[in-house]
């Protein structure tokens, strides 16, 4: 008796770790007419069908907003401010189509720029900062680059073994763009791994305001906001956001 009840207890713990591990692999899986979230090994893979990309300065946007399908952090914020200044965010960035200065940040060695006839590229630093002065740039950001033109980026931006949730926007080998992330907390240079081995990224660049802010939403085909990270404590520390727009 005493074993068939270890047998039923071991039999029910297996079943509930397979739901659970189930029910997390899924956690994300949503189609609409303006997303697909699919799903590797180790990441998820957020495929937004936009019609334009901004980078937002100032004020987080509006979840209410039903034109965002996706929105999350872009570069990294100097300091914790009272008010909000273009000077704080990390690298020269263009929003809006209007190109301001931020501050020099030496592990900036990349950047993405979208351009008014929808077009997009990735750049090195050297470049992106000629180049954002093209009147035909709608919106650019820097940030550590992970994978350039199918190259890992060495060194790493950050330490190789700290386990965090990463995010990075990416171009892959077929020249979709996405936003990737792993489904669990990942070392970093295993997260760099799947992104070249898993989705075959010819490029990746960072996404992170700084330590604790990983808010970031999406509207789901129900059109409702879809947290991915809940907020932290709103404060000024939060500066600017990557938007993907349907309209």
């Amino acid at each position: 008796m005493l074993a068939r009840r270890y047998l039923v207890f071991f039999l029910s713990f297996i079943i509930l770790f397979v739901i659970h591990g189930d029910m997390t692999a899924q956690r994300y899986e949503s189609h609409s007419a303006w997303l697909s979230i699919d799903s590797t090994k180790n990441l998820y893979i957020f495929k937004p069908h936009f019609k334009t990309i901004d980078i937002e300065c100032g004020v987080c946007p509006d979840t209410l907003d039903m034109s965002i399908i996706f929105c999350g952090a872009a570069a990294f914020t100097g300091a914790c401010l009272d008010t909000f200044c273009h000077s704080n965010i990390a690298g020269n960035h263009v929003s809006h189509g209007c190109c301001y200065e931020g501050y020099s940040c030496k592990v900036n060695q990349g950047g993405f720029i979208y351009y008014e006839d929808g077009h997009w590229q990735f750049f090195d630093t050297l470049t992106y900062n000629q180049e954002i002065h093209n009147p035909k740039v709608v919106s650019a950001y820097q940030q550590g680059a992970l994978i350039m033109e199918d190259t890992v980026c060495q060194p790493y931006l950050m330490k190789a073994t700290r386990a965090e949730i990463y995010r990075s926007l990416c171009e892959t080998r077929d020249g979709e763009l996405c936003v990737v992330m792993p489904k669990e907390k990942m070392e970093f240079a295993n997260f760099v791994t799947s992104l070249r081995n898993e989705i075959h990224a010819q490029y990746a660049l960072y996404m992170d305001m700084g330590t604790g802010w990983n808010y970031s939403w999406y509207l789901g085909k129900d059109e409702t906001e879809h947290v991915i990270f809940p907020p932290a404590k709103m404060t000024p520390y939060q500066t600017n956001w990557i938007v993907f727009r349907r309209e």
